[in-house]
């Protein structure tokens, strides 16, 4: 596994975060999940592949009933990555903003670690016969994966796979297919 970039380019105190696609072989999927704030401890998670151009090729979300912010994330990776399959994709690039996500992935913790049977199925599938480069992303470059991890509406605990962009995607698609960047204000 690899991990290139950070998606982040430093210009004085400011960073500027935005979804990043290169003209290459590479397909995307971008990855996240969502936490309900009322504190019943409902998760989701949601992402989306695109092509080299930023296109909108599949999406993807599912509710995880109850289970922390990380695990959630890890399961975003883990559907992610089955969509990638599923797609019978060769090349991807996966991008998540759960750094600890990836670093857990890329550095195994032990049995006991609550999480160490999701991270061993990623690990599974991440040994296929495809090229997967792990990459970190800003939150803010991640938003189009936010949407849809955050409106799961499917109570059922199904995958729900999206074929078109659903409406509530299409303008975050555009702006990052035109490569309009945010601010990120960075904490010294």
């Amino acid at each position: 596994m690899e991990e290139i970039g950070t998606g982040r380019e430093r210009r004085g105190k400011r960073e500027y975060a935005a979804f990043d696609y290169k003209l290459n072989l590479l397909m995307y999927i971008n990855v996240d999940a969502s936490s309900n704030r009322d504190g019943d401890g409902s998760a989701s998670c949601g992402g989306l592949a695109r092509d080299e151009y930023g296109r909108f090729i599949c999406g993807f979300n599912r509710h995880l009933g109850s289970c922390n912010t990380l695990h959630a994330e890890l399961w975003g990776i883990l559907k992610g990555l089955e969509m990638a399959r599923y797609l019978e994709l060769r090349k991807v690039q996966l991008e998540s903003d759960s750094l600890l996500a990836i670093k857990l992935i890329k550095d195994p913790p032990g049995q006991a670690h609550p999480s160490a049977a999701l991270i061993l199925k990623i690990i599974s599938l991440l040994n296929k016969e495809w090229e997967v480069k792990l990459r970190h992303i800003y939150r803010e470059g991640n938003m189009a994966a936010d949407l849809l991890a955050r409106n799961c509406t499917n109570c059922s605990r199904e995958t729900c796979l999206y074929r078109s962009p659903p409406n509530f995607l299409i303008q975050i698609l555009e702006k990052d297919r035109s490569g309009t960047t945010v601010v990120r204000l960075s904490v010294p």
